[in-house]
């Protein structure tokens, strides 16, 4: 499915080569998680890093206020927890799978002593500091483009890390996303998402199945009747 989007529709994850990429990665331990587990939490002090190996992870910033907001979405190739053991702080946000995921854990000894050691571990941190650096510039420069593609960008994104390919060819979301969950990453409020995602089944882009998410194999997302994705 996502290798049929046209080329105007935005995608903001940073490809990483997890085999290439993170071959000097000490081994660690594998860990099978289901949706809705809390990887670390926001104010915990670092014992350990990451690596998503399938699956996709939501990061999430509680505010004083109470108010929790999405802060990105991390997918396969990326290492959580990486910022906060290279600088020795807190972790700025929480970690939760929205999905089944595979992580692979390191301890922060273990990595910081390797890093140390293997210039090869050295340069795929930097690459995947550069990484994020790089997605969070492309998302802010998403505020001049149109809701409903920033939206699609999301859903194809999703689909790639996160679905569940049927024999019809259609992509089910097997993901534990919210409307807000989805409106803070396609830069829009939760009211306009509803609108957005009823317009998308109305054209055939995608439907709902029993609060599932499902994208249609044949249909290109980015044209039709809603128009190109750009203002």
């Amino acid at each position: 499915m996502a290798s049929r989007v046209a080329d105007h529709v935005p995608r903001y994850r940073a490809p990483i080569d997890v085999g290439n990429c993170w071959s000097a990665l000490p081994a660690g331990s594998r860990h099978d998680f289901p949706a809705d587990v809390t990887v670390f939490r926001q104010g915990d002090r670092v014992d350990a890093v990451f690596l998503i190996e399938a699956g996709a992870v939501k990061l999430v910033r509680s505010e004083a206020s109470g108010d929790d907001a999405m802060a990105a979405l991390r997918f396969p190739g990326s290492l959580l927890g990486v910022v906060s053991v290279v600088l020795d702080v807190p972790h700025p946000v929480s970690a939760v799978t929205i999905g089944r995921c595979e992580l692979r854990r390191i301890s922060a000894p273990e990595f910081r002593q390797e890093k140390a050691r293997a210039a090869g571990l050295a340069a795929a941190v930097e690459r995947a500091l550069a990484a994020e650096i790089h997605e969070q510039v492309l998302r802010c420069g998403r505020s001049g483009m149109d809701a409903r593609c920033r939206l699609l960008g999301v859903l194809l994104d999703l689909a790639q890390a996160c679905g569940r390919r049927r024999p019809d060819g259609s992509t089910l979301l097997d993901v534990t996303l919210l409307q807000s969950d989805l409106a803070s990453l396609a830069l829009t409020s939760r009211e306009h998402v509803n609108r957005l995602l009823s317009a998308l089944a109305a054209e055939g882009r995608l439907r709902r199945e029993r609060g599932w998410l499902v994208l249609p194999a044949a249909r290109q997302p980015g044209r039709g009747p809603g128009g190109p994705c750009v203002r």
